[in-house]
């Protein structure tokens, strides 16, 4: 359906709320208002994640949030916007990015219905290996292919392959200016210690997805029938 372009005043009011909360340090405290916050935002996750300043405020909620509320959150904003769409937007896109990073380090998720982080990056994963078309977007675009990268470092387990964070909450991602200052971007740390051990759900979908990206286009188009 149509969704809402900008959020509402009352929705940009809670997050700068949120975000007054976790810069003072209450947030990471109070799990009561993290929940509240979380179902203020239910039915407009995705319209929150590709706003600027609320984007930045719900990076901040998920960080603090519990395994279940995560869940929910990411699978709610990958139900409600196009891969595509999501993954090339200059500030929702930071938080897919950030779902592969949570995803990596999860442990045993908690129970809980609906999918797990691993299982929504895997979603991801496989949603760029059915849709030739949405995969060279990623590739080329310039917040798509930071999340590309991401996305193969989680799913292979290889930290070193993490690219380089991009400003912090203050700014976009290379700050907001035009392009000249855009190409200074520092050298990715390396990052140490050795390859994690993945699972067998990740190992399968890092193998479709290189296979799709090193697919000629021709035949790009035939392999993407969805398996699912």
């Amino acid at each position: 359906g149509r969704h809402m372009e900008r959020p509402t005043s009352e929705l940009i009011g809670l997050l700068r709320r949120t975000n007054a909360m976790w810069e003072s340090g209450e947030l990471a405290k109070d799990v009561d208002t993290v929940a509240s916050i979380f179902d203020g935002v239910v039915g407009f996750e995705a319209v929150c994640a590709r706003h600027t300043f609320c984007s930045r405020a719900l990076e901040t909620l998920v960080r603090v949030g519990s395994d279940a509320q995560r869940r929910r959150f990411f699978a709610a904003v990958l139900d409600a916007v196009d891969l595509e769409q999501l993954l090339i937007d200059r500030y929702a896109s930071h938080l897919i990015d950030l779902l592969c990073t949570l995803a990596d380090g999860t442990g045993k998720a908690e129970a809980g219905e609906g999918a797990s982080l691993p299982d929504l990056v895997v979603r991801v994963s496989n949603g760029l290996v059915a849709n030739a078309t949405a995969r060279v977007a990623v590739c080329y675009d310039r917040y798509g292919s930071h999340v590309m990268q991401s996305l193969l470092a989680t799913l292979s387990g290889e930290p070193s392959a993490k690219p380089a964070p991009f400003a912090g909450a203050g700014g976009g991602w290379q700050g907001e200016g035009g392009g000249g200052a855009q190409q200074h971007r520092p050298p990715p740390a390396p990052v140490a210690g050795k390859a994690k051990k993945v699972s067998p759900a990740f190992r399968e979908a890092l193998l479709k997805l290189v296979a799709a990206i090193g697919a000629p286009a021709e035949s790009a188009a035939k392999g993407g029938e969805e398996e699912s």
